[in-house]
């Protein structure tokens, strides 16, 4: 006897997007806004009533995490930061996550929070890795596509200043008038 297994919502919408892959398979590339629109176009999905307070709560998490101002040193830095951890509510363990603002945030939450955000570029790189090696592995063209993963030298790039003293401005003139010669 066959069991039937409800979906996950993950599921579910996989299937919405493979669906609308199999109606418009000449369209190569495509937007999840087509997708979306599609879909509710289609009866395929619908708004579900949400929980106000969890709504707008990640509303909230969402605009915190663009939100950067600029440091004494002239970085464009994040002002809020996140960490995660499990703690137990009313006998059930749960995942809560924590904020604390830059400015006033203690070494222990900054610890968690950057390593746990270091953790997400690394789960970032491992899925590009398995991402590039079936590409070059299974890939009709033949083609081999290499990616580094030392971001070294970006960063130094990165953080290289924009304008050098004595350099051309972006107009074209002088920036340092100091070196000009007279007559």
């Amino acid at each position: 006897m066959k069991q039937d297994f409800k979906k996950t919502k993950p599921e579910f919408l996989q299937d919405i997007i493979n669906d609308y892959l199999k109606a418009f398979p000449e369209q190569l590339d495509w937007t999840m806004d087509d997708i979306a629109g599609w879909a509710i176009r289609e009866g395929r999905w619908h708004p579900q009533a949400r929980d106000a307070i969890k709504w707008c709560a990640s509303e909230l998490a969402k605009a915190a995490r663009v939100e950067y101002e600029t440091d004494p040193q002239g970085r464009r830095v994040r002002t809020k930061h996140a960490r995660r951890e499990y703690v137990t509510v009313q006998g059930e363990r749960k995942q809560m996550v924590f904020w604390e603002d830059a400015k006033t945030a203690t070494p222990a939450h900054m610890r968690v929070s950057l390593q746990q955000r270091r953790g997400g570029v690394l789960a970032d790189c491992a899925q590009l890795k398995r991402d590039t090696d079936s590409f070059n592995e299974n890939n009709k063209n033949g083609a081999h596509i290499e990616v580094s993963y030392d971001f070294t030298e970006d960063l130094f790039e990165l953080e290289a200043p924009e304008d050098y003293p004595g350099s051309p401005d972006r107009d074209g003139d002088d920036a340092d008038d100091s070196d000009q010669i007279s007559d």
